[in-house]
C-alpha cells in the first residue's frame, strides 16, 4: 500500500517577547526549541537575552504530544523519521512565513540571530541552509547537525555572519565523541566558527549564554 497526500492548513503558535519599555532592542533572536520542549519553556531559559535588550521570537513546533503517557506536560517536536521530507518542508515553510510576516514587516532594521537548541539545531541548520533565514548570526547549542546539508556550499558568508557551536561537558545526549563529530563536520567544510564548551549538562546555562551574547554583539 502506498500513502497518498493532501495539503491542509495548520495553525501554528509562537511567542514574541520584547525588552522592557524604555530599552530599545539591539537584536532579534529566533530561537528553536528541542524535542518535547515548548516555546514558553525555551523563552524562560533565554531570559538573559531579553534582559540584555535582545527581542525573542520563539516558534513552537507543529506536532505537540503528551510527554509522559496520556496526560500531563505537553511538548512539541519538529519532526520524526516518519515522512521526514514532508515534515522538513512544512517547518521550513512555517519558519519562512514567520520571518516574512513578523521580522521583515516590523523588525527588519535589527540584527537577526537564529539559535537552535537540541532538536532545534537540525531545524535551524536546515532553515539557514535551505530557507530564507539569512543573513544572520547562528548559534547551534547541543544538537546534531543534519548530514544531508552541503555545509561548504550551503553555509555561505552571505547567509551566516557569525557561527558558533555550544556544548556542555556533561551532556548525556551529545557525548564528547559525538560533539567532536559535529565540530569536525564544521571544520571539514572550512567554516569559520567558534566553539564554546562549558561545565554543564544538556540545557541552556547562564554563563555560556552570556558568552554567546558578547560574541554576537
Amino acid at each position: 500500500m502506498d500513502y497518498q497526500y493532501i495539503k491542509t492548513e495548520k495553525t501554528a503558535r509562537y511567542l514574541l517577547c520584547l525588552p522592557d519599555p524604555g530599552i530599545a532592542p539591539v537584536a532579534l533572536c529566533m530561537a528553536l526549541h528541542g524535542y518535547g520542549d515548548s516555546a514558553k519553556r525555551l523563552t524562560g531559559d533565554l531570559d538573559l537575552l531579553l534582559k540584555s535588550g535582545v527581542a525573542l521570537l520563539v516558534p513552537e513546533a507543529l506536532s505537540r504530544f503528551y510527554t509522559k503517557g496520556f496526560d500531563g506536560p505537553v511538548g512539541a517536536s519538529w519532526m520524526t523519521r516518519e515522512d521526514r521530507e514532508n515534515e522538513i518542508h512544512d517547518y521550513l515553510t512555517y519558519l519562512d512565513k514567520l520571518k516574512a510576516e513578523v521580522v521583515m514587516r516590523n523588525y527588519s532594521q535589527l540584527p537577526f540571530w537564529v539559535l537552535g537548541f537540541s532538536q532545534g539545531v537540525a531545524t535551524a541548520v536546515r532553515w539557514v541552509a535551505r530557507g530564507n533565514a539569512g543573513p544572520c548570526n547562528l548559534a547551534l547549542w547541543a544538537g546534531t547537525l543534519p548530514p544531508e546539508i552541503k555545509y561548504k556550499e550551503e553555509f555561505s558568508p552571505e547567509k551566516i555572519k557569525k557561527l558558533t557551536y555550544l556544548l556542555g561537558d556533561a551532556d548525556k545526549f551529545i557525548a564528547a565523541e559525538k560533539g567532536r563529530e559535529q565540530i569536525e563536520l564544521l571544520s571539514g567544510a572550512g567554516l569559520n566558527f567558534r566553539f564554546f564548551t562549558y561545565t554543564g549538562e544538556h540545557k541552556i546555562e547562564a554563563k555560556p549564554l552570556a558568552e554567546l551574547l558578547s560574541f554576537f554583539k
